[in-house]
């Protein structure tokens, strides 16, 4: 590899550390680094005693089940990711690299290079959210790097894969591995036995890993999860770290035997995926993206909404890029629908064990609230590069603010509603602790996305591929903790509502709840004001993140 990429990575890591310490110049940047470090040296303590302590998770069972798990999440990233993770470079990179005097391979090694950066990195914080699970830090860190590196190589494989056999690869290949990999799962269930569910959960994924084509397909998984819980580094650690390790540089040899004619398809990716990041990761939203369409795809528009106030040309704008992409829409009612269907198919319903099942299933579905607030970005974080735009139009603050959180809030009420709908099915449970859960979604999903945009307005932020921030796992761990922290405040005086009607109206459970939800979507519609304010304060010459 040419001397001055070197040159240029070396570069790069002093303006990382450049940036860091920029960020921790300013007042907001102090006050995140503090909040970060409050949140994060606890947790660490917890984590080494609880190490110290003996207390860790059976490594027998992370052993069995953990290569079926790495399996799964590897062939998921894959379908879901859109064809434009493998091989991502900047347009900075794209201009000046590319018309400069480096070969094909030059440009795959540096960027490889970067990928076993970013995986050391990466493995140094799993390594450390993993001291329970595996028996030795050594192991876990090796291990750690290993899969990462793994997962980002396979990743480059394919996508160069999928660019030399060309677009209809790209798309009628990845049906056809969806095709191939539920055609396997069922040759898998039939080997395992037709009583897949008589012996619960665990026994059916033991018999499905037991079967002859899983044990094969799972061979080179198992060895990053036996290297990762290595308990002796000879001749354990040694021995599936080197298998682990062939892995990995089969799977370079075969990104290098697959450059030819790369370059022209990883600028037009690297294209659309830096538009995406401009928009937060694709959540899209904005006036441009809706302008800029591709003309003749069909797309679901919603009905048109009254003015209110300007709340509903807003809502409308949102809504019709959610309902524009529903591969998103479908990911997250997968996510929600996949442990109730298992619970339905694999647990078994007799006995008194099993009649807690839909409201562990209930609740499941009801916390991944938290979760849908990442992967809904229809509100401000999708209109970051447009707040110039959204800041001129006739629409008052808190108008502005209930039209942009009304909409991933509706889209996940509405997802979760359908997972329900699943459990209620399956389980045939009509209660009306079921109804009580519908009823309390939207205003706990309104107050999740009032408080993530209000954080947002006030500590904007992109998302950067290839670059490593070690401020945004404390940014993400403290919008996490907001989140919490505003839902049981207002839960809390929820709560307290709902008992005192409850008493004063002779013990009526429907009178409680009601009042409950009043003041609970009350509470929701207090934080609106809030975000209105931090929108009618951000200022986008200032604000709006590089």
């Amino acid at each position: 590899m040419d001397r001055s990429l070197l040159l240029l990575m070396h570069l790069r890591n002093r303006a990382a550390l450049r940036r860091l310490k920029k960020t921790l110049s300013t007042p907001k940047g102090i006050a995140m680094g503090a909040i970060t470090a409050a949140l994060f040296i606890p947790w660490l303590m917890s984590i080494v005693v609880t190490a110290q302590a003996g207390v860790r998770a059976p490594v027998e069972y992370v052993q069995r089940f953990g290569p079926l798990c790495l399996f799964v999440f590897t062939v998921g990233s894959l379908l879901f990711s859109g064809g434009e993770q493998a091989l991502y470079y900047t347009p900075a990179e794209i201009a000046f690299l590319f018309a400069g005097p480096y070969r094909k391979r030059e440009l795959l090694a540096y960027k490889l290079v970067l990928t076993g950066f970013l995986s050391v990195f990466s493995a140094l914080f799993f390594t450390l959210a993993s001291m329970s699970i595996s028996p030795r830090l050594f192991s876990a860190f090796v291990g750690s790097i290993l899969t990462i590196f793994f997962l980002q190589v396979l990743q480059m494989a394919v996508g160069l894969g999928v660019s030399t056999l060309g677009a209809l690869a790209s798309s009628w290949g990845r049906r056809l591995v969806l095709v191939a990999l539920i055609i396997l799962i069922g040759l898998a269930a039939l080997s395992a036995g037709h009583d897949l569910g008589s012996g619960g959960m665990f026994e059916a994924l033991a018999r499905i890993e037991r079967s002859p084509i899983i044990f094969a397909l799972l061979s080179p998984f198992r060895w990053f999860i036996l290297a990762f819980t290595a308990e002796r580094i000879w001749p354990d650690l040694v021995r599936y770290a080197a298998l682990g390790l062939v892995v990995d540089v089969a799977l370079v040899a075969l990104v290098f035997a697959l450059d030819a004619s790369y370059l022209e398809a990883v600028s037009s990716s690297s294209a659309r995926r830096f538009a995406k990041m401009q928009k937060m990761g694709g959540g899209g939203g904005g006036i441009r993206s809706m302008n800029t369409r591709k003309s003749g795809r069909f797309r679901f528009r919603p009905p048109a909404v009254p003015w209110w106030g300007g709340v509903g040309p807003n809502f409308w704008r949102q809504m019709t890029t959610a309902l524009g992409d529903p591969g998103r829409l479908i990911t997250v009612l997968g996510m929600l629908s996949t442990v109730p269907l298992i619970m339905i198919f694999f647990v078994p319903r007799d006995g008194p064990k099993a009649e807690p099942i839909p409201y562990v299933c209930m609740g499941m579905i009801a916390w991944m609230s938290i979760i849908l607030s990442f992967l809904l970005p229809y509100d401000f974080r999708g209109d970051i590069d447009i707040m110039e735009e959204l800041k001129t139009l006739p629409i008052a603050p808190n108008s502005m603010a209930l039209g942009q959180v009304l909409t991933p809030t509706l889209v996940a009420t509405c997802s979760q509603a359908l997972a329900m709908a699943v459990v209620m099915v399956g389980f045939k449970e009509l209660s009306m602790a079921t109804w009580a859960v519908l009823l309390f979604l939207f205003p706990v999903n309104l107050i999740f996305y009032s408080v993530e945009n209000l954080l947002f307005l006030w500590y904007p932020s992109r998302v950067v591929a290839g670059q490593f921030d070690v401020m945004a796992v404390g940014r993400q761990m403290i919008f996490l903790l907001a989140k919490v922290v505003g839902l049981a405040v207002s839960v809390g005086l929820a709560g307290l509502a709902g008992f005192l009607a409850f008493l004063i109206t002779g013990r009526s459970l429907t009178a409680s709840l009601g009042v409950a939800w009043v003041v609970l979507s009350a509470s929701a519609l207090g934080l609106i004001p809030l975000v209105g304010l931090a929108f009618s304060r951000f200022d986008v010459s200032r604000d709006v993140p590089a």
